[in-house]
């Protein structure tokens, strides 16, 4: 089973993810994209679909358009969506500020107030 992994990145700091990978057992291309982070989005193309003579042919042709529209290859761990971990359970130490000190020196030391 060959398998293609391949990330976008969005102008806005997100990335999108493109995995294609053949599946012997039925002949058929299994394509995952979507958000990084996000459950991604499953199509099984079946052989009657196919432009191209066999499903590894099918795959990579997929991915040259893909490639062409900004797309770059990428590992596998860097590529697939990742669920968030939990966050530990270690609560944030607070900062103390002396607000009587920072309201009254203006924007000089408490400007961030305002």
């Amino acid at each position: 089973m060959s398998e293609i992994y391949l990330t976008f990145d969005n102008t806005n700091g997100t990335q999108k993810f493109w995995t294609g990978r053949t599946d012997p057992s039925t002949g058929r291309v299994v394509i995952e994209h979507g958000k990084v982070g996000a459950r991604p989005r499953t199509i099984e193309i079946p052989k009657e679909r196919f432009s191209e003579p066999t499903p590894e042919l099918e795959m990579h042709a997929r991915a040259r358009k893909k490639l062409n529209e900004g797309y770059y290859e990428d590992s596998p761990l860097q590529s697939t969506p990742v669920t968030p971990s939990p966050q530990s359970s270690a609560k944030p130490v607070p900062k103390s500020v002396d607000i009587h000190a920072a309201l009254s020196s203006g924007d000089q030391a408490g400007g961030w107030f305002f």
